[in-house]
């Protein structure tokens, strides 16, 4: 439910997201930190989260 919601957000962002990806490489950096910080259980979330986090983050 919530990420269906956060990936209707991303949809609206469409090309943004691409944009400012391309703008901001350390997105990547900043899942992995995050990833590192928390545990595997949350890491799993995370790592479904990333598209709908990117979204989130811009």
């Amino acid at each position: 439910m919530a990420p269906g919601s956060n990936v209707t957000t991303g949809r609206a962002l469409g090309s943004e997201i691409v944009f400012r990806e391309t703008r901001l490489p350390c997105l990547h950096q900043m899942d992995l930190y995050v990833v590192k910080k928390s545990s595997m259980m949350q890491a799993k979330s995370v790592s479904s989260a990333r598209t709908a986090g990117k979204a989130i983050f811009l």
